[in-house]
């Protein structure tokens, strides 16, 4: 899922592909928005890290054009979410397995996530596509369920508290 604007590492599907792993249905990685620095990015590899279903909760942990999942149909997107339907495909995929976070920088953004000119530039729309995600997480998960209460504040706190702040 690479928009017009972003680019992969030339070596990007390489690195990937050494990864995968049966124990995973998801992999993602770091991005930049400078150049890539093809001996470097590779050369100073960081540790992957294992990602849970609570961790994708509270927090996206990856940009889209990072990802990379098996297309078995088994997971979909949820075509009547319209903001935030990438984050809510990461938490059920991680809630069936954890992902794979690669600590390298293997795709170059065209513009720093966030910003004008994307659909997630509308950081309202965002939150109430969070706040939905978290509803439809805790009709599968007994755990959403549970913080469910803390969960939606959080999501509002973390919106208005941008909003404020920047």
């Amino acid at each position: 899922m690479l928009d017009a604007d972003d680019e992969w590492h030339p070596k990007k599907i390489e690195i990937v592909n050494a990864m995968i792993d049966s124990k995973y249905n998801l992999y993602g990685h770091a991005s930049t928005l400078d150049d890539f620095n093809i001996t470097s990015d590779i050369e100073n590899n960081k540790a992957s890290v294992e990602i849970t279903f609570f961790d994708m909760l509270i927090k996206n942990r990856f940009v889209t054009p990072s990802v990379v999942f098996y297309n078995d149909q088994k997971f979909l997107f949820d075509e009547e979410m319209h903001h935030t339907e990438d984050h809510d495909l990461w938490l059920r995929m991680t809630y069936q397995k954890p992902a794979l976070y690669i600590n390298q920088k293997l795709v170059k953004l065209g513009r720093p996530v966030l910003s004008k000119g994307g659909a997630s530039s509308d950081t309202w729309k965002m939150r109430k596509g969070e706040l939905k995600m978290y509803i439809n997480a805790s009709k599968y998960s007994t755990l959403c369920k549970i913080i469910l209460p803390i969960l939606l504040p959080f999501s509002i706190f973390k919106f208005v508290k941008k909003s404020l702040i920047g």
